[in-house]
């Protein structure tokens, strides 16, 4: 089975920006025990990206390394052909997690996250607190 994880973060979604150090080392720490779970299993091959500024992983996985966004778009739709599966990993604010979520499902490969209007409601602490409270599920008044 082919996995391609994406980490924002340290993937290339900051290219146009500078790398702020504590989300490098976030976004690494998530990557790296994600890979690490996955390369456990067998028959699993796994494909990330990774920003060019950063170091580079040392772990069983093909890394794409991408300098610029056209770099990233490339590798992201390689990816989209290549993979069985997507674990996309990236804020939920601006919409971020929820528009690669509804890019990996347009390209017809199945999503290991949350399908995108669940990652919507997520990303709100308002429309969390609503959707639990219809449900009769208990929370605090907002």
């Amino acid at each position: 089975m082919r996995v391609f994880v994406f980490e924002f973060a340290t993937g290339g979604g900051l290219l146009d920006q500078p790398i702020i150090a504590s989300l490098a080392c976030e976004g690494d720490l998530m990557l790296r025990a994600l890979l690490q779970d996955l390369a456990a299993l067998p028959e699993i091959e796994l494909l990330t990206s990774r920003d060019a500024r950063l170091p580079p992983l040392d772990l069983p996985v093909a890394v794409r390394r991408v300098d610029s966004r056209a770099g990233l778009a490339e590798v992201w739709s390689r990816a989209l052909d290549w993979a069985d599966l997507v674990w996309p990993i990236a804020p939920e604010c601006d919409g971020l997690l929820e528009a690669m979520c509804e890019r990996v499902l347009a390209a017809g490969v199945p999503l290991m996250n949350s399908r995108p209007e669940a990652v919507r409601i997520a990303g709100s602490k308002l429309a969390t607190a609503r959707r639990l409270l219809a449900r009769g599920v208990p929370s605090v008044a907002t």
